[in-house]
């Protein structure tokens, strides 16, 4: 084997080292925001049932930023209906937002 052909063979195995180590790095983001969205729904889903029971958000959510909106549904069933909306902030800026009906 000549000195060039170790070269190449070393640069060849460089980069699929460095594919192998990208794909582990985005599995481990893709893991991180997948615990990231499980507890937003979590934050999200108690400060919804907070409020169906017209309780403050627990001290616990503050880094969510809870949020709650209560109004009328526009639907079939006009005047029996209320929307209940919870909004969480995620991480990285974006919001999550649970909707559900409830009697009035």
């Amino acid at each position: 084997m000549t000195l060039l052909e170790a070269l190449v063979a070393l640069v060849i195995l460089g980069l699929a080292a460095t594919g192998f180590l990208e794909g582990f790095r985005a599995g481990g983001r893709t893991a991180r925001e997948a615990a990231d969205w499980s507890a937003a729904v979590a934050a999200a889903e108690v400060t919804l049932e907070g409020a169906l029971l017209d309780a403050p958000p627990p001290d616990s959510l503050a880094r969510w930023q809870p949020r709650v909106a209560r109004e009328p549904w526009t639907g079939a069933t006009r005047g029996r209906l209320d929307v209940v909306s919870a909004t969480v902030t995620l991480p990285d800026g974006g919001e999550l937002t649970l909707h559900r009906l409830v009697r009035r």
